[in-house]
């Protein structure tokens, strides 16, 4: 059935799968925006994984220092209060 919907889609003009993919988020999701205020600090930007697209971890030849310090931390926690 997905196959379909998606045949449907490649056929059309690029602004009417714009008004199709919006009438259906408005149909599946409503109209309201909802948002997270919860804060995310980074306590390294060290990684074992190899993504290629991530643009957040490093090598640690360029990370710098591993791990934020206390205070790094705590400025970070306070400025998403």
């Amino acid at each position: 059935a997905s196959g379909g919907m998606a045949a449907a889609f490649a056929a059309m003009p690029p602004e009417a799968m714009c008004e199709a993919a919006q009438a259906l988020t408005l149909a599946g999701h409503g109209a309201i925006v909802t948002y997270s205020r919860k804060v995310f600090i980074p306590l390294t930007k060290l990684c074992r994984d190899v993504c290629h697209y991530c643009t957040f971890a490093q090598t640690p030849g360029r990370a710098g220092q591993a791990y934020l310090d206390r205070e790094a931390v705590l400025e970070i926690a306070r400025a998403g209060a």
